[in-house]
């Protein structure tokens, strides 16, 4: 589950490099400044989270229906 937010967050974290690339390159490309980074960043990490709670319960519920039967 760790490797999963870890994935999310480096899905994030590259998608903010793309947006910084095009700064770069683009004049007007409206993406924010430091602080809309910084919350796309938390927003993805709790996005993240709330992902990895609902597969875990998920294969928890799974888990226990097989052994049911």
């Amino acid at each position: 589950m760790v490797l999963c937010v870890a994935a999310g967050m480096g899905f994030g974290a590259f998608n903010e490099v793309v947006e910084f690339t095009a700064t770069r390159l683009l004049p007007d490309t409206n993406v924010g400044d430091y602080e809309n980074t910084g919350w796309d960043l938390v927003s993805n990490l709790v996005g993240s989270i709330i992902a990895m709670t609902i597969v875990r319960l998920g294969h928890r519920t799974a888990t226990a229906e097989v052994k049911q039967q």
